[in-house]
């Protein structure tokens, strides 16, 4: 299992760098300090922007949807989205459309997952996305959300119809234990009168 915390900590130095920060131009790069922290981080590769960035933008400019129903529409993120809940994408992408989310060394070398010093136990690379990746999959949400609420109302089908089997299975066995009851009642009945004789 690998130590979030760096993750984290970008968390709090993205935040800082948005409150100072409002460009969304696509090519940009964080700068090599992170602001109010005095630490230093790596810059991100040409066309690679940090989820904070991608989310200032998708709040300022939205994202012009290229495919499927919604083809030509602007979406924007809701103004009200939080940094944090970005990085809860970053953290857990999802299995079914997952954020297109890669993290990236000093060296810009791209990982799927975050890097961790063996020895230290630092994290050694950043988060980072593509505008357009990002907005593609924001553009998916509806989608993404049926998909999930499919899943949730056939795993709930498939519980009732276990209990409903389970509720089933417990009547048939109590039925079957009392008709086995009255049988052996019933022999003994017999055996009783046979002896009375």
């Amino acid at each position: 299992m690998t130590d979030l915390a760096g993750v984290e900590d970008e968390i709090q130095n993205d935040e800082e760098e948005l409150a100072g920060d409002e460009s969304t131009d696509d090519a940009e790069v964080t700068s090599p300090t992170a602001p109010g922290t005095g630490k230093t981080r790596h810059e991100l590769p040409e066309g690679i922007v940090s989820p904070i960035k991608a989310l200032n933008h998708l709040k300022q400019n939205g994202h012009t949807v290229k495919a499927g129903p919604k083809a030509g529409t602007r979406i924007k993120a809701p103004a009200d989205f939080k940094p944090q809940q970005m990085y809860g994408f970053v953290k857990t992408p999802g299995k079914v459309d997952p954020f297109p989310v890669k993290h990236y060394d000093a060296q810009g070398v791209e990982y799927d997952t975050p890097q961790v010093n063996s020895e230290t136990q630092v994290v050694t690379t950043r988060p980072g996305v593509r505008l357009h990746e990002v907005g593609e999959w924001w553009s998916r949400a509806d989608a993404r959300k049926a998909t999930k609420d499919a899943e949730k109302a056939k795993k709930a089908a498939e519980k009732k119809a276990k209990e409903e089997k389970a509720a089933a299975d417990k009547a048939a066995a109590e039925s079957t234990s009392a008709e086995a009851e009255a049988e052996t009642e019933a022999e003994f009945e017999d055996v009783d009168a046979e002896d009375a004789e």
